[in-house]
């Protein structure tokens, strides 16, 4: 026997509402009341129609109450929102290392590839790499058999290599 006073009556009648909340559907919300106070169990048991009592108050509490849809809707439209903006956050980090490590083996293979050049041909090179325009380039001077006297080595090894770097950077 179950011996509640007024105070826990209320408490306990109370808190179906904060288990509303939690839950989508009536159903579930009266399972977790019932599993959060076990005391209950003695009227969904002996009390004949107690249960379909309760389930239709319950349906119609959370069918009626726009506020408590409005409550579950924002919740998830926010939690949905600050979880995409985190994974946006790490997907940006990736990127930009991705594009950094990319762009530093480019420069040094570019430093390795015009030393013995003048600086203002490596110069020349660095801004082709620092405005991407690398692979248009490669392909450029690939298709044209563009040769340089002063390169270690010819254009297709150049290209391939860059090629390569890009794969190897990408995620």
């Amino acid at each position: 026997m179950v011996n509640w006073n007024e105070i826990d009556c209320k408490r306990i009648g109370r808190s179906i509402v904060t288990f509303m909340r939690q839950s989508k559907s009536a159903k579930g919300a009266l399972d977790a009341w019932i599993k959060h106070y076990p005391q209950l169990g003695v009227l969904f048991e002996e009390v004949d129609g107690f249960h379909e009592f309760i389930s239709v108050i319950a349906n119609n509490s959370l069918r009626d109450n726009r506020m408590g849809m409005a409550f579950r809707v924002s919740v998830g439209a926010v939690l949905s929102t600050i979880d995409a903006s985190t994974e946006l956050l790490w997907q940006a980090n990736a990127l930009l290392a991705m594009i950094t490590l990319n762009m530093l083996s480019q420069l040094i293979a570019m430093l390795g590839q015009y030393s013995r050049q003048s600086w203002t041909a490596k110069l020349k090179e660095a801004l082709i790499c620092l405005t991407f325009l690398r692979p248009a380039v490669d392909a450029y001077r690939v298709s044209t058999f563009y040769e340089d006297s002063d390169s270690t080595v010819d254009s297709l090894t150049e290209m391939m290599f860059n090629k390569g770097v890009e794969l190897a950077t990408e995620r």
